[in-house]
Formats: C-alpha cells, sequence, structure tokens
C-alpha cells in the first residue's frame, strides 16, 4: 500500500473493483489475494500489447527519423506527403 502510494480506501476500492471483474480473489480469512485464471490471462494480454506497443513506438521513430533525414528529401517530394 505505501510503495502503491495508495490510501488504504483507494486499495479497498481497487481491490473491490479487481474482485467484482472476477480478476484477482482473496484467501478465506481476506489477507491475501491471488489473481484468477481470468485474471492471469489478462496480464499475458496486457502484457502482450505492451510490448507490441513499445515494438510499434521503436518502429514509429525510426520512420520519423528517416523522414527527417535530407536524403529523403526528394521521397517527400515524389510522394506528395508529408
Amino acid at each position: 500500500m505505501y510503495q502503491a502510494n495508495l490510501s488504504f480506501e483507494l486499495l479497498t476500492k481497487y481491490l473491490q473493483l479487481l474482485q467484482q471483474a472476477n480478476l484477482i480473489k482473496a484467501d478465506k480469512d481476506g489477507s491475501v489475494y491471488i489473481a484468477t485464471d481470468k485474471g492471469l490471462e489478462f496480464l499475458e494480454e496486457y502484457y502482450e500489447l505492451r510490448h507490441h506497443s513499445r515494438l510499434a513506438s521503436e518502429k514509429r521513430k525510426i520512420v520519423e527519423s528517416q523522414l527527417s533525414d535530407p536524403d529523403t528529401e526528394n521521397i517527400k517530394l515524389r510522394f506528395g506527403c508529408w
């Protein structure tokens, strides 16, 4: 809670939302939370999406840097865009 910089009230709200979405479940006494199968699947898809987003961002930077290169001015003029 402290490392995440969350108040107890906000932490409780987030845990309830995650439980309602069936992404986590609490143990018998409610002190330990475990990711459900649905929660683990969500995390896998989230990390995959984040990976692809980073790749796309890196490729965008490469394309932008090539388009700003003076050697590519003839490409810009030829295609009439940018």
